[in-house]
């Protein structure tokens, strides 16, 4: 497996190339739809095995953690290199704008640990951290992609819904440059 795939510094969602991304997606829906059917599954889907060190380089650095972590736990798992879209297995893609996040707990409440208190979405279920408009600073530039399991559509879709701030949204109601691409 091409070790470019978690490689840090691919923030960009317009430069990042399609078999990174697609792979990075793939791997994702992979582990996330192997995790609902094991027998010891809860929807906080925050595996110990993908746990990131508390100490990290930044938002970036810790995605790309888990997704290397992930990727060694998925070795002799079939997870070649994507050049095309995969198949969403009836899953979604959402967004978290870290920077929008008022940290009001609604949505860890509604989803019993899915989100937690400041609504990040489960580290098993991220896909990239992405920047629309570096050193804008601007609360929507910033955002984590995430894959949810047909299997926990449901419980996501109503975190979003008591989520006051909007900084959880489906990938399709955000006006995101990474959503513009894979419509494409």
């Amino acid at each position: 497996m091409d070790e470019r795939i978690w490689a840090r510094n691919q923030t960009d969602p317009l430069a990042i190339a399609d078999s990174v991304l697609y792979t990075r997606l793939s791997q994702t829906i992979e582990w996330t739809n192997t995790c609902v059917t094991r027998s010891d599954f809860h929807p906080s889907m925050r595996s110990k095995e993908l746990q990131w060190r508390l100490l990290h380089l930044g938002r970036d650095d810790a995605v790309c953690e888990v997704g290397n972590v992930r990727q060694f736990q998925l070795t002799g798992v079939t997870t070649p290199i994507q050049t095309t879209f995969p198949n969403l297995r009836n899953g979604r893609l959402m967004v978290y704008f870290p920077d929008g996040d008022l940290c009001d707990g609604a949505a860890e409440q509604e989803t019993a640990g899915f989100f937690d208190v400041y609504n990040v979405p489960p580290w098993d279920t991220w896909v990239g951290y992405f920047d629309d408009a570096p050193n804008s600073g601007g609360s929507c530039d910033a955002y984590l992609l995430a894959y949810v399991p047909e299997k926990l559509v449901e419980i996501a879709n109503s975190g979003i819904i008591v989520n006051p701030e909007e900084c959880i949204l489906w990938l399709s109601d955000a006006d995101t440059k990474i959503r513009k691409r894979l419509q494409r």
